[in-house]
């Protein structure tokens, strides 16, 4: 028996047809999606990064970039068509790289790296690196944008002239702490001087509006009284703004009353906000009218929207375990099914054609038979999900019969049972197993 990691990045389409309503008078008339999943990547040997941080798609959905985790110390960019094959190494070293920004364009991407970072320091700088649309392979040296680290995302105009970014600055002004403000700034996308917008406690979630005139982003509302910039009151309202780019100007778009959770991400127009709630996922307006949720499978994570307002990004880890047999007096194996999940192995059957296997389908444990001949798996009917966890099932020598208890009038009283696995009989043997 061998296990793997398969790792997949989806698309989901969230909405597109029929159209999001006009208009939402009421939390009861708002529509639950049901997400359309498109398997874009997937890997048994590369361990993909999620949840914010993990995939970018191009912007014409040709090239995935995603990051993996190699190590303590390290974390790596690579590509890949989402028509198949290999991907291609684009970063290697001791270094952290993520948050995989691309171009208009799509001939050239900016991330987060501490490649540049001096001394040890670990700082991370927003990097870039050309890649070619037609290939897919990185053209050209990478290029250090910022000369300060970063700090709460970074988001790259329309015209693709300009990034607007967070970094946290060493300040002398009173109240703000030992490591000062976060600065929301804006500098060519090629590299140069900065010019700030504004400064505050936190700056995330960074998103241009579609004219490049302002950029958007989220904060929690600040108390003047609450003494230091650098220790963040979680119970304080979580705001989206708006700063326009030409005299600095602010305004408050929309917010949440306090103690509401994150994650949030921003359409990458800024008109669209979709919201983590309660296991679900919110869409709303940037102005805070809500307009849709949907809910995605299990052991998904969101990665945010995927480059327009219709498709998200998310990534899916799964250890997947697939079962092999192979003779005792050597040989090659053979694999006995296709493992979408850990299947493991419980024994042989009685007459030892098959091998009995407990796998997951639809979420829901379950034991399966799996012929040696290649013949159809079967499931055998046994209530995994109601086993009394003090009492791991055991398999007879035979193969036929499996002993297990399930919770009876109270946890310390629990009934045995024994099932048998080619009749599916199941007789109570004891009420006082203890």
């Amino acid at each position: 028996m061998r296990s793997h990691r398969l790792v997949f990045a989806v698309a989901v389409l969230v909405w597109g047809a029929p159209p999001l309503p006009a208009q939402i008078h009421s939390q009861e008339s708002v529509p639950t999606l049901q997400p359309q999943l498109t398997r874009l990547y997937g890997s048994d040997s590369l361990n993909l990064w999620g949840a914010s941080t993990g995939a970018a798609l191009s912007p014409d959905g040709r090239w995935v970039v995603f990051n993996t985790v190699e190590g303590a110390d390290r974390m790596n960019l690579w590509i890949t068509s989402v028509e198949g094959g290999h991907a291609t190494r684009l970063t290697q070293g001791l270094e952290f790289n993520g948050q995989v920004r691309w171009f208009p364009g799509g001939a050239r991407i900016a991330f987060r790296s501490t490649r540049f970072a001096r001394d040890e320091s670990n700082d991370v700088h927003i990097v870039s690196q050309g890649i070619d649309p037609e290939t897919g392979r990185p053209t050209g040296p990478m290029r250090q944008i910022t000369l300060e680290p970063t700090w709460g995302g970074f988001a790259i105009s329309p015209d693709g002239k300009a990034i607007a970014y967070g970094t946290t600055a060493r300040s002398a002004t009173p109240g703000f702490g030992r490591n000062g403000p976060t600065l929301l700034k804006i500098l060519p996308s090629t590299g140069g001087s900065a010019r700030t917008l504004l400064e505050r406690k936190s700056v995330r979630d960074v998103e241009w509006a579609a004219d490049g005139r302002s950029v958007y982003f989220t904060t929690r509302r600040e108390d003047p009284s609450a003494g230091r910039w650098d220790t963040l009151d979680p119970r304080a309202p979580v705001m989206i703004m708006r700063a326009f780019v030409n005299d600095g100007r602010t305004e408050v778009v929309h917010s949440w009353p306090a103690g509401e959770p994150a994650p949030i991400w921003l359409s990458v127009d800024a008109r669209y906000v979709c919201r983590s709630v309660a296991g679900a996922h919110e869409i709303s307006t940037i102005d805070g009218r809500l307009l849709a949720r949907f809910q995605l499978p299990e052991n998904m994570s969101l990665d945010g929207f995927a480059g327009d307002r219709e498709t998200f990004l998310a990534t899916m880890q799964a250890t997947a375990a697939p079962l092999r047999v192979l003779p005792v007096t050597g040989g090659p194996g053979r694999r006995l099914n296709d493992a979408r999940s850990e299947d493991w192995p419980w024994g042989w059957t009685a007459d030892g054609s098959g091998v009995l296997f407990r796998t997951r389908l639809n979420g829901e444990r379950i034991l399966m038979v799996a012929p040696l001949d290649g013949g159809p798996m079967r499931q055998v009917p046994f209530p995994l999900d109601s086993v009394t966890r003090n009492w791991s099932p055991v398999l007879s020598a035979d193969g036929r019969h499996i002993f297990y208890a399930t919770p009876g009038e109270s946890e310390s009283n629990p009934v045995g049972k024994i099932l048998d696995i080619e009749t599916g009989r199941v007789r109570e043997v004891s009420r006082t197993l203890w």
